[in-house]
């Protein structure tokens, strides 16, 4: 079913009411900063507001005006501010100074201006979050349109908006903060296995943002021994999300009730089972833009530790062209990036050719 006119004029309606709420914020944040244009809170402010994520041209001009005089070692006054704001906006320098005097008289507080700052940056993703939504409105009514792409391409530009802009070069060249976060956490948290030769064999297990692959010939307990370190994970508390797609839900269930011996009858089995952490998922046919955009979305909504893959070689590849050595290279490194992103551990079974044994 098409998206109904009426609700894309709803989103545009709302659009124009938070780009109206944007400008009062980027108003009150230029009043702040004329106000008291202090070089260090200049600096701070600029460290995550980018010019691009005003919403008024007069707004915008006025704070890019405002960090060239600082850089320049110029003083933030109206008289050096009002003309070459009036002519990068082709507006009056009356009009201009009239507007900047309301922005000075709407400010409240004039130790707040990296608060403002921010309040510009929250009222910047509201306005983009609106726009991806009407966008998104817009690509469903097209008639074959790839539901997957929709979901893994909303993923992507919400990450975007959530993480906004960080100056680059604000960190100096120092190893200050590095030792600090050593210091605080002087190796990556230890995952147990829950089985003692292999965390005995491992330095007592899988460590976060790893990317392990348990490969072994067809039919010889991958997928046992991976649901196993599953449900080890999830008793100590680890949150875990494990993709099937070669057994349904219901075979992988029914595997690890047999492997922990717990009972569906039993009252205390069953409150048990259910309370483990883990969700199983059926991810036949699935691609690999579709793992990582799931993956990021269970960390963000449920702190993911531990994501398990059963098994690598059905996944489905992002470019079909190439061949199938290049797609798996290809998976696997872009499996280990998402497990260093995320800060998770990335588990993957796969399966290796027959053909080995017979080599010399």
């Amino acid at each position: 079913m098409s998206p109904n006119p009426k609700d894309r004029g709803s989103l545009q309606r709302n659009l124009s009411a938070a780009l109206v709420v944007a400008g009062e914020a980027e108003r009150r944040l230029v009043g702040a900063l004329l106000i008291a244009p202090d070089a260090l809170r200049i600096a701070e402010v600029r460290r995550f507001l980018a010019t691009d994520q005003f919403a008024g041209p007069l707004w915008r001009e006025t704070y890019q005006t405002i960090l060239d005089l600082a850089d320049a070692g110029k003083p933030v006054v109206l008289e050096y501010l009002v003309p070459l704001v009036a002519k990068a906006c082709d507006l009056s320098t009356d009009d201009v100074s009239l507007r900047l005097i309301e922005a000075l008289e709407s400010v409240g507080n004039v130790t707040t201006a990296p608060e403002y700052g921010r309040s510009v940056v929250r009222e910047w993703q509201t306005c983009e979050l609106r726009r991806l939504a009407i966008s998104t409105v817009g690509r469903l009514s097209e008639p074959q349109i790839a539901v997957d792409d929709v979901i893994v391409d909303l993923v992507r530009k919400c990450e975007r908006i959530r993480d906004g802009f960080v100056d680059p070069d604000t960190h100096s060249f120092s190893m200050s903060e590095t030792l600090a976060a050593f210091e605080a956490q002087p190796d990556a948290e230890v995952i147990s296995t829950g089985i003692g030769l292999l965390d005995a064999g491992l330095r007592g297990g899988f460590r976060r943002g790893q990317f392990i692959v348990a490969g072994a010939r067809p039919s010889v307990g991958k997928s046992a021994l991976c649901g196993q370190i599953a449900v080890n994970m999830t008793q100590t508390g680890c949150p875990v999300m494990f993709l099937t797609l070669e057994m349904s839900r219901n075979q992988m269930t029914a595997r690890w009730l047999k492997q922990t011996s717990l009972s569906l009858t039993d009252e205390l089995d069953r409150e048990l089972f259910a309370g483990m952490p883990l969700r199983v998922v059926d991810a036949g046919g699935w691609t690999i833009d579709r793992v990582e955009a799931e993956a990021k979305l269970a960390v963000a909504r449920h702190g993911l530790s531990v994501l398990v893959i059963d098994y690598l070689g059905l996944l489905r590849p992002s470019d079909t062209r190439v061949n199938r050595v290049e797609q798996i290279s290809d998976m696997t490194r872009r499996l280990k990036v998402l497990a260093c992103q995320l800060d998770i551990v990335v588990l993957a079974a796969h399966q290796f050719n027959r053909q080995k044994e017979g080599r010399e």
